[in-house]
């Protein structure tokens, strides 16, 4: 699959390219810090070859050109590869030796291409922050550049080039691992700015990465880690503007494994209990927090009284992650997670430590019940999903045919189930009832008025008694051969032994005549009151 997948990206690429495309500036928030991404009026791909065995070339997808990476328009949330507006840059030296079949150890490291993108700003200006708009898709062979390392350098005329800073080299912030063998299976875009630490003037700017090289042998019989591509949907510079100021990142923080935060989390510090659930969908990565009083958590769990929901962005960068709220406020914290699975948020006196957390599943409501509500039968029906239908019955044809009877109302409302509870929808209004249960008792409370619900069973439907055709055996002596005279006496004789078992009187025939001696009681005291009402 690995292989049909680098044969069909290959027999689409196109070698280097210049474009030319003229975009307005924009502005992007990223860990609470506001930049503006200033966009080249031109974008050249440079490809750096080492051996005349090896290559690489650029790959626009979707029918895009490499203007893309320069037109402004941020491709987020892609979960394609061939998404218009990505451009996947392929490393020919790893993917010729994967599609001809040789092993990791067999691949060079020392010749793993490198390439850049040169861009033309048009005239001087003044940047702070290389900026990138990267794709990564592992098990599609599509990793980020090797090291999270960029080299970034500035040009007077486009031709010599001088490294910012000491000798060029920043990493970028970018939560993703492609050494892991485990890696999501999701496509993601992942927004980064590099901050260079000072500001920087220049017309022409040259960015250059490297490809990973392919892993151990171990590795190999996993396409999924071959790092062929390396994909980019935006690039240019930018200038950081507002908020806190970025911090050139480490290359030991930019290369450790980001510490897996994703799924729900519960953590005590002593006043508030916090549920924080981390997902990351496509790239976009979102934690939705609850908030709940220690005391009262402690007492009732979930069911006690939030204090505060909210819903913040967060990324991870090697065992760091930083959480940044609506009001822009941001918290950057470290993120370890031990052995036993707990995952902590801070250090020192600040440290909080956080347990996997699994919500308790929802009620499950099933069934018929009934009550007597006013004089009247309310019955409750659970009997389709997610559906209360209410029904209500006058008590004594209720009580004669059940729910056959006739409904005098009949309500039907939507609910969602909770954990102790259920929310249901009467024509837009809300309303939460607590489920509980006392024996065969559900009790339904709204907080005013519980009620409690008996479950109903159907009546069994009457069953009239057979007649009892049974008689009397037939005296199976035969009259021929009875031998005997009036005056000869019975004779004396030991009865045989039977295997026959004994007939069970099933009690039909005593209940027969109980029946009809009450029957002709009950008749003849008619008669009798009759009589002597006649006579006066």
């Amino acid at each position: 699959m690995k292989k049909t997948l680098a044969i069909l990206l290959a027999m689409t690429m196109a070698f280097s390219a210049v474009a030319l495309v003229v975009a307005a500036d924009f502005d992007v928030t990223l860990d609470g810090t506001k930049y503006t991404v200033i966009q080249p009026e031109s974008i050249e791909f440079v490809p750096m070859v080492k051996d005349e065995a090896n290559g690489v070339s650029n790959v626009p997808q979707g029918g895009c050109t490499l203007d893309a990476l320069i037109d402004g328009d941020v491709v987020r949330g892609a979960t394609a590869f061939g998404t218009k507006g990505i451009v996947l840059i392929k490393n020919e030296y790893i993917g010729a030796n994967a599609v001809t079949g040789s092993v990791a150890a067999e691949q060079d490291p020392e010749l793993v291409p490198d390439f850049a993108f040169s861009l033309d700003l048009g005239s001087v200006k003044e940047f702070d922050t290389a900026y990138f708009m990267v794709y990564h898709q592992i098990q599609a062979c599509i990793a980020i550049p090797a090291d999270k390392k960029v080299i970034v350098e500035v040009s007077e005329d486009g031709n010599v080039w001088v490294p910012v800073g000491i000798d060029g080299e920043f990493y970028m912030n970018v939560d993703v691992d492609d050494y892991d063998q485990d890696a999501p299976e999701d496509a993601e875009t992942v927004e980064c700015a590099v901050y260079l630490g000072e500001e920087v003037s220049a017309r022409y700017v040259r960015y250059t990465f490297t490809f990973m090289p392919v892993p151990e042998a171990g590795y190999w019989e996993y396409y999924t880690n071959i790092h062929e591509w390396i994909g980019f949907t935006e690039v240019g510079v930018a200038l950081w503007t507002d908020g806190e100021e970025p911090e050139v990142l480490d290359p030991n923080l930019a290369n450790t494994e980001p510490t897996k935060v994703e799924g729900s989390w519960i953590g005590d510090d002593g006043v508030e209990v916090k549920i924080m659930n981390f997902v990351n969908n496509a790239g976009v990565k979102t934690v939705d927090v609850t908030v709940y009083e220690s005391e009262a958590y402690l007492e009732n769990g979930i069911e006690a009284p939030v204090t505060e929901e909210y819903t913040a962005t967060y990324s991870v960068v090697g065992n760091r992650v930083t959480i940044t709220y609506e009001d822009g406020s941001i918290d950057k914290m470290s993120a370890t997670i031990d052995e036993d699975g707990d995952l902590t948020l801070g250090t020192g006196i600040n440290a909080v430590v956080y347990s996997p957390y699994e919500a308790p599943a929802p009620v499950e409501m099933s069934g018929v019940w009934f009550a007597e509500v006013d004089g009247a039968i309310m019955v409750v029906d659970f009997s389709t999903a997610n559906v209360m239908k209410m029904i209500t019955y006058e008590a004594g044809d209720f009580e004669a045919n059940g729910t056959e009877g006739t409904a005098l109302l009949t309500l039907e409302y939507a609910y969602t189930a909770g954990p102790s509870y259920i929310d249901v929808d009467m024509d837009g209004t809300i309303s939460r009832l607590t489920v509980s249960y006392e024996g065969e008792t559900l009790i339904l409370d709204d907080g005013e008025v519980p009620m409690n619900l008996a479950p109903y069973v159907p009546k069994e439907p009457e069953v009239s008694q057979p007649e009892d055709e049974s008689s009397e055996p037939e005296d199976e002596t035969s009259e021929e051969g009875d031998t005997s005279t009036e005056a000869s006496a019975p004779a004396t004789s030991i009865p045989a032994t039977s295997t026959d078992a004994p007939v069970e009187d099933d009690g039909d025939s005593t209940l027969v005549i109980v029946i009809v001696a009450v029957a002709a009681v009950v008749v003849i005291a008619v008669v009798v009151v009759f009589i002597v009402k006649k006579k006066k």
